[in-house]
């Protein structure tokens, strides 16, 4: 698991679900890296097309501190994911307090 893997891991039937679409019209959205090759978003969809053996688009971020990592990792799935009230509220005040 990567130290950018920040969010529980999808349900079996979300997985598979992203898995059917992915093997009907591949990756849409790019496997995003840092400028080191560490993995920051995408982790279910770079798993998957392992899986199916298909190459996929990557795009490559360059940040200047591990908190600048942290505070795009979190940003991108915030409302992305399927989150609890409390799981979401406790993200956004991780954010609030990087940039005070």
């Amino acid at each position: 698991m990567s130290d950018y893997q920040l969010f529980s891991p999808l349900s079996p039937e979300e997985y598979d679900a992203l898995r059917a679409d992915i093997t009907a019209r591949g990756i849409l959205v790019p496997i995003e890296y840092d400028q080191d090759g560490n993995l920051l978003d995408g982790h279910h969809r770079a798993q998957i097309a392992a899986e199916l053996g298909i190459d996929f688009p990557r795009l490559v971020r360059n940040f200047a501190t591990e908190a600048e990592r942290r505070h795009h990792v979190i940003s991108l799935n915030l409302y992305r994911r399927h989150l609890g009230t409390a799981e979401r509220a406790g993200l956004v005040a991780e954010l609030r307090e990087a940039v005070t």
